[in-house]
């Protein structure tokens, strides 16, 4: 699928979101990054290569690209407590930096189809059909109430209260790094994702 836009200016993809294979973490600029771009831009880890935000698939107007709202979305994936998983929209919002009102309604009208999920600064909160239904510390888990295939709520569980053990807290983060790798590497599943939530605009 071609991209509706180019980044141009835009670098908020490498500063708000971690880069896990080269240890790049959450809201810090990542290492690679430099003047003119990504300093590795042909050899970049392959979830870069693959990542798409809404913006470049043209969900929202261009006055709302990333560098200007210090918000990036993007497709991801709900991992809860008893194996639960499902796709969701995802915000991540730079440190220090307010909700923009007008991306917050794009967020809104896209949670009517998927949940979606706003983070900053190590808080989580989830919304669907236009509501909050669960916030979080992020590290924590949810277990989601369902009626049929729809979201109608959701508990927080703590995170210790899951992981007590060094074994499972070594397997539950094997899982989130495997989870990632096949969420963002793999080209159809993005494809459907982003093809799911374009209808909505």
């Amino acid at each position: 699928m071609k991209p509706k836009r180019n980044c141009g200016t835009c670098r908020e993809c490498c500063i708000v979101l971690e880069v896990e294979p080269i240890g790049s973490p959450r809201d810090i600029p990542c290492t690679k990054l430099c003047a003119g771009g990504c300093g590795i831009y042909a050899e970049r880890p392959e979830s870069c290569k693959t990542f798409t935000c809404a913006w470049i698939e043209g969900m929202m107007s261009r006055s709302l690209q990333p560098n200007r709202t210090h918000m990036v979305i993007w497709s991801s994936k709900l991992l809860g407590a008893g194996s639960q998983d499902l796709p969701c929209v995802q915000c991540n919002i730079g440190v220090g930096h307010k909700r923009n009102k007008k991306t917050m309604r794009h967020l809104m009208g896209f949670s009517f189809q998927y949940p979606v999920l706003v983070i900053q600064s190590g808080r989580c909160e989830l919304f669907k059909n236009g509501r909050t239904i669960a916030e979080w510390n992020e590290g924590d888990f949810l277990r989601f109430d369902y009626d049929g295939d729809e979201i109608t709520g959701a508990q927080v569980i703590p995170a210790d209260e899951v992981l007590d053990t060094a074994e499972k807290r070594a397997a539950w983060r094997k899982t989130q790094i495997e989870n990632l790798e096949v969420v963002e590497t793999d080209p159809k599943y993005r494809a459907e994702q982003i093809k799911r939530v374009e209808e909505l605009s």
